[in-house]
């Protein structure tokens, strides 16, 4: 469930505007996480923290601090300290405070993660009994403590027991990986910052070094992709800190311990990451005004069709994806409940964002393509014509864009076909490999269409 979605019924329509006011700013923070601003959502809850909220408001703000830093920013020390912030203002409250079944519902959230984040087997019981007198019906109490209490009574060590934990939350398998690695960072930098209490040997600490390193480059590179779906272009501002954590740990264990090769790997990428930044800062000086133009001429597009649509917002699904000689074929689902009009205003949106999206395609997938003058043109539904950008690929001299698109109502889904007009498909290979190359993008970084 999202950290959001557990406070939304709390603050219902009617309510007073110092609790709207709240929910607001809850709704904003959790928008920069899904764009991974996260730099800018940290700073918007220490704003939040320093503002005059009654007892529950604060409880809240620390709860939902703690929990990006643990399952987004994977920084585990930092999120156990929000979350003990949390249930300290919701047991010193009087028992006469407004909002008194929120803070009982806010320590439960925030003692359930303590207990999960724990650094000893008292500890986790401690948190443990607490919750039961909170919340004694919550599902971890029944299907999570039984196991701690297993593996202490087989005598296994706190360490081990973290790190199952962790891989409860990720898989070095794709195939298997439930994605949340915050959280399993947030577990190896307990364990690391905790590594004499927890008694790691030399090598424990090296092999925990890698594993968190190697989460934090991946939620590192995650970050990148996303922001390049949702702006054409990443802010490694707002995510680089996500690295600072593992790179201090690194060189505080190879000047201890110099030479361990894959420890030293480990640092030799994240310093790559580094590099990648300030690579990304010189090209953003030096190309500044033709990326501004570029930028200029697609949101124009795009945003033309969204405001001459209109229509409630939709998130569509990659479902396929297809190669057809020099034409990418792609089906977006849908989950809402949407009428025929409504439908076809989705495919008209949705089409002209796979019309900007073509030249970002592009470059993920190292294409030479620029940008040109197009003929070609999107007729919107009040009969106005909206110009398409030229993304031209290498090797043809007509622009790639959206030749086709329809949509299926009751499969609650829009077919496109990305290519390049006047082409035959008969005169490409089946398998053309800039075409294979682009559709291989769009399932990197378009996987998810917001309209």
């Amino acid at each position: 469930m999202s950290w959001i979605r557990r406070v939304t019924e709390w603050i219902s329509p009617g309510r007073d505007s110092a609790e709207h006011q709240l929910l607001e700013q809850l709704k904003k923070c959790e928008q920069l996480v899904a764009e991974r601003r996260l730099q800018s959502v940290v700073k918007s809850f220490r704003r939040l923290a320093n503002t005059e909220l009654p007892a529950w408001g604060q409880a809240l703000v620390a709860f939902q601090h703690g929990a990006v830093l643990w399952t987004t920013v994977g920084d585990g020390a930092l999120a156990r300290k929000y979350f003990q912030k949390a249930v300290e203002i919701c047991q010193s409250a009087p028992s006469s405070s407004p909002g008194s079944d929120r803070l009982a519902q806010t320590e439960a959230y925030a003692t359930e993660n303590l207990m999960l984040l724990s650094l000893s087997f008292d500890e986790f019981f401690q948190w443990a009994e607490r919750l039961k007198q909170l919340a004694p019906h919550e599902p971890v109490l029944s299907e999570h403590v039984p196991m701690i209490r297993n593996a202490r009574e087989k005598n296994q060590r706190w360490s081990e027991v973290m790190k199952w934990s962790a891989h409860n939350y990720f898989d070095a398998d794709p195939s298997k990986d439930p994605g949340r690695h915050g959280c399993a960072a947030s577990f190896f930098h307990l364990m690391l910052t905790n590594r004499r209490d927890l008694r790691l040997s030399r090598e424990q600490h090296a092999m925990t070094l890698v594993g968190y390193s190697a989460l934090l480059i991946t939620m590192w590179s995650s970050c990148g992709e996303i922001q390049l779906r949702l702006f054409r272009r990443s802010h490694i501002d707002e995510f680089q800190f996500l690295l600072e954590p593992a790179r201090v740990l690194l060189d505080e264990f190879l000047e201890r311990t110099p030479g361990h090769e894959r420890v030293q790997d480990c640092r030799n990428q994240i310093e790559k990451c580094y590099t990648q930044k300030d690579e990304a800062a010189d090209r953003s000086r030096g190309d500044a005004k033709a990326e501004s133009s570029l930028n200029i001429t697609t949101q124009r597009h795009f945003l033309g069709a969204q405001q001459m649509v209109g229509g409630p917002p939709c998130v569509l699904y990659l479902k396929h994806i297809d190669v057809e000689g020099p034409n990418c074929l792609l089906e977006y689902q849908w989950k809402e409940q949407l009428d025929a009009l409504q439908a076809d205003g989705v495919d008209t949106k949705a089409r002209a964002f796979l019309n900007c999206a073509v030249g970002a395609a592009a470059r993920v997938a190292s294409l030479s393509c620029r940008e040109g003058t197009s003929e070609h043109f999107l007729k919107m539904p009040n009969g106005e014509f909206n110009a398409i950008p030229g993304w031209y690929l290498e090797d043809r001299d007509q622009p790639t864009y959206v030749v086709n698109s329809q949509f299926d109502v009751a499969a609650k889904s829009v077919y496109f076909t990305i290519g390049t007009p006047q082409i035959r498909s008969d005169s490409f290979d089946q398998h053309d490999p800039v075409t294979e190359r682009l559709a291989a993008a769009f399932q990197q970084a378009f996987a998810e269409v917001h309209v």
